[in-house]
């Protein structure tokens, strides 16, 4: 995860540009299609030295900002120029179609980019499919699911975090001035003066609550195959945490084995998300 001291204020800056919107879909919402050569022309000629002219060497400033499909190509165009390299700070992913290719592109590049970091940017369920598919599901647990496998897979891949798209949005998925409507973690019913905490919210809380800023993530292996999800870190407080997703229609039964600390036995039930903290 990223972290900072307590009175440190760190500014960020994406290069926003949506590639595959303006690629392969036409999306009614604006969007800036650079290639990757494009980018790189305009952060070391333009951007970059402009920012250090008037005193923002500071602000960390993020490539890409779109699908893990592109971020072989995009970080070996960008930061293989000096140039280029020394005014970027990250690259930033979205979770769009990720299924589409390997995660371990994330650990090559950070391979060979060790000194920039990976961050997954935006992400949000109900944002593609039929119209029945669309938008906001009340209570519908597998948009949980969908959160916490993104989370483990990026976060075991040199991700250092994981940032939602919405914070809450109303009953119909929105407001949106392109009718662009999508589901969120807490959906508020204004006329009725509540809100609702979806799955997602709490598939998030066993991240953004028991893994503090300043974690590190640490190694976890399985004695056998098994179709759970896990990922393991050690707070800045030198506690051990573990999450495991079961994401099967069956519970499992697990034993956790730390060589100082023990054993422990326990159930997951079947689609369930649980954290264990020693």
């Amino acid at each position: 995860m990223i972290s900072c001291p307590s009175d440190t204020l760190i500014v960020t800056f994406v290069l926003k540009q949506i590639l595959m919107a303006v690629s392969f879909f036409r999306y009614a919402f604006q969007c800036m299609g650079f290639s990757a050569t494009m980018e790189r022309e305009f952060v070391n000629k333009d951007l970059g030295p402009t920012l250090a002219k008037f005193g923002y060497s500071d602000v960390k400033l993020m490539m890409l900002d779109d699908t893990r499909i592109f971020v072989q190509g995009w970080a070996d165009t960008m930061l293989s120029d000096p140039q280029t390299a020394k005014y970027i700070s990250g690259i930033a992913l979205h979770w769009y179609n990720e299924q589409l290719t390997s995660p371990n592109k994330l650990t090559a590049v950070h391979n060979k980019f060790p000194s920039h970091f990976l961050l997954n940017t935006e992400a949000c369920t109900g944002w593609i499919g039929p119209s029945s598919e669309r938008g906001v599901h009340l209570g519908e647990w597998s948009r949980g699911n969908k959160y916490s496998h993104s989370i483990i897979e990026n976060l075991s891949h040199w991700s250092a975090g994981w940032v939602d798209w919405n914070l809450a949005l109303n009953m119909r998925g929105g407001p949106n001035w392109v009718n662009n409507i999508v589901d969120s973690p807490i959906i508020v019913d204004a006329k009725n003066q509540a809100f609702y905490k979806q799955p997602m919210y709490y598939h998030l809380g066993h991240f953004s609550k028991f893994v503090p800023p300043g974690s590190q993530r640490i190694s976890v292996t399985s004695s056998r195959y098994h179709s759970l999800e896990f990922i393991g870190f050690v707070t800045p407080q030198s506690n051990t945490i573990l999450v495991v997703l079961n994401t099967q229609a069956k519970s499992a039964s697990i034993s956790i084995r730390d060589s100082k600390a023990g054993m422990i036995f326990d159930m997951i039930p079947a689609f369930s998300i649980q954290t264990y903290i020693w």
